[in-house]
């Protein structure tokens, strides 16, 4: 029997990040952003995640 060929995996999209309260923007592809992950210790993940930008 032929082996099948490896999964591939989806590409991971860039999400943008856009911090009302210093203007700031992170660009990521998610993962371990160092950033972000003070954004969310500061303001919460909630909040965080409504500043995304589609």
């Amino acid at each position: 029997p032929a082996a099948s060929a490896p999964k591939q995996r989806r590409a991971r999209v860039v999400k943008v990040y856009h911090n009302p309260h210093t203007g700031e923007l992170i660009e990521t592809k998610g993962g371990n952003h160092r950033g972000l992950k003070a954004w969310k210790e500061q303001y919460g993940a909630a909040t965080v995640d409504s500043w995304l930008r589609g």
